[in-house]
């Protein structure tokens, strides 16, 4: 997986090789008052991605359990995150079937499923 970090020092974007587990970038949300918070969703592998500096480094967001035995990101393949445009820290994220909520910036995660979304969520951004 290749995502993108921003050097201001040199005014360029800089796509890395980072290693980690997934396939292609269907979508990043970026923090609107602080660049250096985004996600990225991924198609398969760690599913949600989360950096905190610009995209130097990268992690696999989990859900801490919103389906008990289950991360709902893992080897799940995310199509849409959005951000709520007042409040960032309240952030959905769209599987191909059902969706997660976060109001706290995806520390923790509200697992949101009704028959819309069992359907098809890869057009819900």
């Amino acid at each position: 997986v290749c995502l993108p970090s921003y050097s201001l020092a040199q005014g360029v974007e800089v796509f890395t090789n980072l290693g980690i587990y997934g396939g292609q970038i269907n979508d990043i949300a970026i923090h609107p008052s602080n660049p250096d918070k985004m996600f990225a969703g991924s198609y398969l592998g760690d599913g949600l991605l989360k950096t905190t500096n610009g995209g130097s480094k990268w992690r696999a967001v989990e859900t801490n359990g919103v389906e008990p035995g289950q991360d709902e990101f893992k080897n799940h393949t995310v199509y849409a995150i959005k951000m709520a445009p007042g409040n960032p820290d309240i952030i959905w994220v769209a599987h191909k079937v059902w969706g997660e909520k976060s109001t706290d910036g995806g520390q923790t995660w509200t697992h949101i499923k009704n028959k819309t979304m069992q359907r098809n969520c890869q057009n819900c951004g």
